[in-house]
């Protein structure tokens, strides 16, 4: 078995054999150009994840140490404006 029919078997593609000949000079252009591309040295260069210098923007995670008073004095507005509320929860509608 070739390669481009345990390809085409592992796709489950069928393809007339005009078309497989087509496909293996294909794969094989395609083969020899990253032939190509490992033999160049790529020791000197950094390694990127991403082509653009792009940094993810985020605020750091803070513990806010107010007094145990203006906790429960914030943690009663938030629950006084849930529509459902059941003790010191927020009820809601089950999702799962």
């Amino acid at each position: 078995m070739s390669e481009i029919d345990h390809i085409l078997k592992l796709a489950q593609v069928e393809i007339e054999e005009k078309e497989k000949r087509e496909l293996e000079k294909e794969f094989s252009s395609i083969l020899d150009f990253v032939k190509k591309l490992e033999e160049l040295d790529v020791s000197e260069l950094k390694s990127m994840t991403h082509p653009e210098n792009i940094k993810n923007v985020t605020r750091e995670d803070k513990v806010d140490l107010k007094s145990k008073e203006e906790r429960e004095k914030t943690r009663e507005k938030l629950l006084d404006l849930s529509s459902q509320r059941e003790g010191k929860y927020i009820k809601t509608t089950q999702i799962l």
